[in-house]
């Protein structure tokens, strides 16, 4: 796997692997060579199967795919469609991440039962819904696969438990605590939310890489679809999604984004700074004129205060959410 043989290569040594335990091996980085290390570093903790996904060759996955059917597993968290690069990827994210074929991500899902793996955390909390929506190749049929899969699995956890896991936050030091568990408890396997609504460790959502990398049009039709519709963070971004739908001509999408806004914080914030910008103008005018004439009373002073006080927070919630960001607008 790691030199890239030919399937029939693959194919031979799989044959003779009577008890189907070579699928297990791992990559370890530190019993390589000082030299090899380097070459090794992403590598590091991956077992044949997420190497060939990296190499996106759809018959030694078939292969190994088929030895994992007939690999006999204590628990099917032992599978190696479950299986942690040190960097925790389940070959799900290496599929998503560099293959072109979509059938490799079909047939990963087609063994994986219950779709658990479509809510898959690696470290830098990224579901295998991150890497799908900054694809352009193919990218919609692949974002549409993983919703459809996830669908599945919700309906599964729904009838087995009688209900959906309400959402939560993740903090760094429960994801270090479940590290050491990963093979084989289910409960670290996916976050209690949507993929879709999942933030990864620089707090980006899917859309928010679909609309910064410009993914295809389709990609971001199907993150903005109601049920999967999230702008947590989003701010700094919402021209440019808006720019996209204003291009696209779908009047559904474009009416959604509208009432997902209108509901938002920030909305609200920019409306009451118009509002209070407008009586603010008007209480100086006002005022300059009762200045003038010598009858100005703190009460026009203070309406003014409150209307700057008001700009002030205003600025204060827009760069909380922009940081960095809020500096590169020369109108502000």
């Amino acid at each position: 796997m790691w030199n890239k043989s030919s399937p029939e290569t693959i194919a031979v040594l799989l044959d003779h692997d009577i008890d189907n335990v070579t699928i297990d091996e791992e990559v370890v980085k530190d019993e390589a060579s000082a030299t090899s290390q380097v070459a090794m570093q992403d590598l590091d903790g991956m077992v044949p199967l997420h190497l060939a996904l990296k190499h996106a060759d759809a018959k030694v996955v078939a292969l190994l795919l088929q030895k994992e059917k007939l690999r006999v597993r204590r628990n099917r968290y032992e599978s190696t469609i479950f299986r942690r690069d040190k960097k925790m990827r389940c070959p799900l994210h290496i599929a998503t991440h560099t293959s072109t074929d979509l059938s490799i991500v079909k047939e990963l899902l087609a063994i994986d039962v219950k779709k658990e793996t479509t809510r898959a955390l690696d470290s830098e909390w990224c579901t295998p819904l991150h890497y799908a929506s900054c694809r352009n190749d193919d990218g919609d049929n692949l974002v549409a696969l993983l919703l459809k899969s996830e669908q599945r699995y919700l309906s599964i956890l729904k009838a087995e438990e009688g209900m959906i896991p309400r959402s939560t936050d993740w903090k760094p030091a429960d994801f270090q605590m479940a590290k050491t568990h990963y093979e084989y408890s289910s409960a670290f396997l996916w976050p209690a939310r949507n993929a879709a609504h999942c933030l990864d460790q620089t707090n980006k959502s899917p859309l928010f890489h679909a609309v910064k990398s410009e993914a295809d049009a389709d990609v971001i039709t199907e993150l903005l679809r109601p049920e999967q519709f999230y702008l947590k963070k989003f701010d700094s971004l919402v021209d440019e999604l808006a720019g996209i739908l204003q291009k696209s001509n779908n009047a559904e999408m474009q009416g959604s984004l509208i009432d997902e806004l209108s509901n938002r914080c920030y909305f609200c914030l920019m409306f009451f700074d118009i509002t209070f910008h407008t009586i603010a103008l008007g209480t100086f005018i006002y005022s300059s004129e009762q200045l003038i004439q010598g009858e100005i009373s703190y009460a026009e002073v203070f309406v003014i205060w409150l209307c700057i006080g008001i700009g002030v927070l205003r600025e204060l919630a827009r760069f909380s959410s922009q940081h960095s960001s809020y500096f590169l607008d020369l109108c502000k």
